[in-house]
């Protein structure tokens, strides 16, 4: 049994794999919200619908894959997370780049100063 398949059976809606880590995704008893989880590992997944069951349920692959192929997929989901990582730190150092420290009138009316 693939790992959709099983994914499926325990009520979880996958649009697409993404591997070595948690997702959050729709279930058929909720298909709006993200009440399901899924880790897929290549050979090893485990599921969860949060209405439906209390712990996850792992899945085994009939097919083992060569660990070359596991670690290819973890490299490319580590540099993945890395990018976004990096991204969102030149991202977060822009928008602190524009900001200014300075005192509102407001607060100055109030007596009350900002630490700079």
């Amino acid at each position: 049994m693939r790992f959709e398949d099983f994914a499926r059976a325990h009520g979880l809606i996958i649009r697409s794999i993404i591997p070595h880590k948690w997702v959050a995704t729709p279930t058929e008893d909720h298909p709006k919200k993200q009440n399901g989880r899924y880790k897929f590992m290549g050979d090893i997944g485990w599921v969860q619908n949060w209405a439906t069951m209390e712990r996850p349920e792992m899945w085994r692959s009939d097919t083992p894959q060569p660990v070359y192929v596991r670690q290819r997929e973890r490299f490319e989901a580590d540099r993945e997370r890395k990018e976004a990582a990096s991204k969102a730190a030149s991202r977060a150092g822009w928008i602190l780049h524009q900001c200014k420290a300075t005192t509102h009138p407001y607060l100055e009316k109030k007596g009350l100063l900002t630490l700079i």
